[in-house]
Formats: structure tokens, sequence, C-alpha cells
């Protein structure tokens, strides 16, 4: 009885921690209208984009559209990516038996504002939830092991599977927490030949659930007669790798995570996150060590618990390796278990001293400033997107409201050639350097809500209400670009930027560069 009431408590604590952290984070996004790039693309789904992920070996997204609906409202999403990432935490700290109320506190506030969750909200909300559902199937896999102990391996199978048909990096989850809680039950004093035996059964679960995956995208494909995309981050594309390639790929899947996390050639990565997470590391490799010594471990125990360590990277990073280094910021949430890595000692420790105390104390306030960075960085993403997409409102109506002046012009039934990108031009958002750090995250390099040419009838429909019938032909395009009266035409926001020449309208946005 004792024992429920203790995990109640953590169920509520965690719930608690992981919504206050996610709100305080990704709020500013679930209250605020500001697609762009792909965002503006998909605010309804439509039947070509249930066709693009059964095509890219997401047959899952379309069967959690039937619930949620096609219609990606902001604060729904968000809420659900919330109580998604809520239920997941539940599930991570219960698989690696943190009881410590500031250590639970702080693993949620960082598993509720990591960066990947943060460009996601930014950039691509209309998945947010999806991907998060992905995480909580995979840490529900995991969880399973525990729960279950004899029947956990069977029962995870199909949620792992079911992860990877919303989207297949959440996988490393999994991978991730199954090294972590081999660690932990060395650390328990497993008998080594228990342990072995457990990490089979951990690679047999995980195996078959990448197995029946491909299984029912391949039975999922035959029944919809859809082929399956080239896409660079397609199934596809991960079946033609070899194995000496992937394992040409695995130095370089190690340095990928330090990158992400430590190297200042990511401009998210100030000097001072850099410096709290390098005190971070050192600070959890000496608890550890302490640990082993405390705990005498020893022989092919603590051979077991270094070779479980020195996975753990290439296991948190295993997408790099299958899917040839073709990887982006969405695809690495589970480098956040890192923190958990290094928070799991503390569990560990036992009656310590002032020295141990200490450490407990600097490693609280150094995770308590690294959630106050994704917190602030969160923001601060979500604050330029708004300025962003404000600033191409304004010029998107400024070149609707010069087209339907033109009494030649019909919406929806006039072609339209659009002439350079916006990005490139007048109309590109300019905020001299403000807010240069957050560029490297994926998505927030855009200066400008419309990115490729589709995304411009994508707001024209969405945001306007007005149909506007974009020639999307590349070849016809280039050919009015490189008309003579093109190349004279005024180019946006000067007069006559709008012209119509034999039938179509020509909206000149950018100076393009025309061959000698």
């Amino acid at each position: 009885m004792k024992s429920i009431r203790s995990d109640l408590s953590r169920l509520k604590l965690v719930l608690f921690c992981a919504l206050a952290f996610g709100l305080a984070a990704h709020a500013y996004m679930f209250f605020t209208f500001a697609p762009s790039h792909d965002g503006m693309m998909y605010l309804l789904a439509t039947d070509d984009e249930v066709t693009l992920q059964i095509s890219n070996g997401r047959f899952m997204q379309p069967v959690y559209w039937l619930l949620r609906g096609r219609i990606p409202v902001p604060w729904l999403v968000g809420l659900l990516s919330l109580l998604y990432i809520a239920a997941s935490s539940y599930m991570i700290v219960s698989v690696l038996g943190i009881e410590r109320r500031l250590s639970l506190v702080l693993l949620c506030g960082l598993l509720a504002t990591d960066v990947t969750v943060t460009a996601t909200n930014a950039t691509y909300i209309y998945t947010v939830d999806t991907y998060m559902l992905a995480l909580l199937l995979a840490s529900a896999g995991a969880w399973l092991w525990e729960r279950l102990p004899r029947w956990g391996v069977l029962a995870a199978v199909p949620l792992f599977a079911c992860s990877m048909g919303l989207y297949q990096a959440y996988i490393d989850v999994a991978i991730g927490l199954a090294l972590l809680l081999m660690m932990r039950r060395i650390m328990d004093g497993e008998p080594f030949s228990g342990l072995w035996k457990r990490a089979l059964r951990y690679g047999l679960s995980l195996l078959a659930g990448a197995a029946l995956y491909y299984a029912l995208v391949k039975l999922i494909l035959a029944l919809t007669g859809v082929a399956m995309s080239n896409n660079y981050n397609s199934l596809n594309n991960l079946l033609e790798n070899n194995v000496a390639s992937m394992l040409r790929l695995v130095p370089d899947a190690y340095s990928d995570l330090s990158d992400q996390l430590l190297s200042s050639s990511r401009s998210f990565n100030t000097t001072a996150i850099i410096l709290c997470r390098s005190l971070i590391g050192l600070l959890g490799l000496a608890l550890w060590v302490r640990c082993v010594r405390v705990r005498r471990i020893r022989g092919l125990a603590l051979l077991s618990l270094l070779l479980c360590a020195a996975l753990l990277p290439l296991g948190l990073n295993f997408v790099y390796v299958l899917s040839a280094g073709e990887t982006h910021g969405l695809m690495t949430y589970s480098f956040v278990l890192v923190y958990a890595l290094v928070l799991l000692p503390l569990e560990l420790t036992g009656p310590s001293g002032r020295m141990v105390s200490g450490g407990r104390r600097l490693m609280a306030c150094l995770c308590a400033y690294a959630v106050l960075f994704n917190v602030v960085s969160a923001n601060s993403c979500y604050y330029k997107k708004q300025l962003i997409y404000e600033s191409a409102s304004q010029y998107v109506y400024s070149v609707v409201e010069a087209m339907e002046r033109d009494p030649a012009y019909e919406p929806g039934v006039t072609p339209v050639a659009i002439v350079g990108t916006f990005s490139l031009s007048y109309a590109a958002w300019d905020s001299d350097g403000l807010f240069q750090q957050y560029h490297d995250i994926t998505g927030m390099s855009r200066n400008s809500s419309i990115t490729y040419i589709d995304t411009f009838p994508a707001y024209c429909q969405f945001v306007l209400g007005h149909r506007a019938n974009v020639i999307m032909d590349d070849a016809q395009r280039l050919e009015i670009q490189y008309r003579r009266s093109t190349m004279l035409m005024p180019v946006f926001p000067q007069e006559g930027f709008c012209q119509m020449q034999d039938g179509v309208m020509v909206v000149k946005i950018e100076n393009v560069i025309y061959p000698s």
C-alpha cells in the first residue's frame, strides 16, 4: 500500500512538473498563429499529406488523425503534446527508478523543454503531438519491460512498431532507455548471467518491433497502392545503406551528439550553456565514479557498465547511422536522456558527506539553469516566428491586393508566375542579427514565412481566403522569368511589379540574376 501511495505521489509530481515547464516554454506558440515554411502547407492534412506520410513509412499518422482530426489547431495539438510528454516523463523516471523529488522535477523540466520540442513547435507545430505520441509509445515499450517482467518484451513489440509508424527517430529513446536500464541493473548488483539475458531480451524486443514495423509498411503500401518515397529521410533511403557504410558513420554519430550539446559551431549553444553542460558532464562522471567505488562494482560488472556507457551515445543517435547521416533537429529528442545519465547516480549514492551533498546541490543548480535556458530559448524562437509571420502577412497582402487591382486578373483562374523568392526579396524580415543565436535550430534560419513556391498559394488560401492559381512547373516558370519583358519589370514593392503577360499574372518579387 505504501508503494502504491509513493508511486501515485510520483505520478502527480511528474505530471505537474511536465505540464508546468511545458506551458512555460511552449504556451506562447500554442496561443499564437504564426505558420511558416512547411507549417504553412499543412494547416489542413489533405489526402496528399496522407499519401506522403504513408510513402515515408509513417502509416500511423493518418490513423492518429482519424482520432485527433485533420486540422492541427495549435492549442489542441500543443495540449496533447504536453500530455504525451508528461506521460512519457512518468514512464522514463519509473523505468530508471528516479525517486528523489529534486531529480524528478529537474528531469521533467528538461524533458518538457528540450530544443527538439521547440524546433517542432516553432515551424512544424502540425506534427508536434504526433511526434510526442511516438515518444510516448517508445517510452511505454521500455516501461512494459519493467512492469511485466515475463511478457513485457513481447507486449512492447507493437508499441515500438507503432512508434516508428508515427516517426521513426523516436525509437532511439527506447534504445537509450534500454542501455540506461542496464546500467541501473548493474549498479543494483544483478548477477552477470541475468544481466545479459536481460540485454538479449531488450535487443530482441527492439528488433522484433523494427521487423513488425517493416512488415506493416510493406502491407499498407500494397493495400493502398502508394509507392515508397525516395526522399532523403524516407525508409527507402534507409534500406539502401549497407553495413559497411553504416559502420563508417559510427564515429560521426558520436561527434554529432557531442556537437549538438557542446559545440560553439551550433549557434544555439552559447558559451554559458556549453560551460553548464560541461560541468554537468564532469560532475556526473565524478558521481558515477563514487557510486562504482561505494558499491564495489568490479570485474565483469564493471566492464559491462563501461560498455553500456560507451554505447549510450551511439544508441541515442542510432538513427544517424541508419539514415546515412541525413538527420536534422527534429530527430534528436533522444539526446535529452544524457541528463538522465548524469542524474541517475544521485539515486544511487545513498548516505553521503558534505562533498557529495555539495555535488548534488551544484548539479541541481546547473540542471535548473539548463531548464531556464531552454525556456528562454523557446520563447525567443516563438517571438521571432511571430514577427516574421506578421511581416510576411503585410507583404503578401500587398501582393494579392496589387494582383486584384488588375481587371484582367481572375482569382483561382488566371495563372500566376512568381519570379524570385520572398526570403531573398525586400519582403524578407530583417532582425539585424538580433535572433542570430537561434539560426541553427531546425526551421529557424528562415527569414520569411513564405519560403518555397508552394507556400505562397497556401498562405493565400488558408489565411486570406484567396485562390491563387500559381504556376508550379519549373520549366514554365523559368521561361517566363527569362523573358525580356520580365527582366525589364520593376521589382516589389515598386509600382508595376505585377503585370499581365499573355494571360499570365507575373509577380516579380526579387531581382533574380539573369544569365549574360
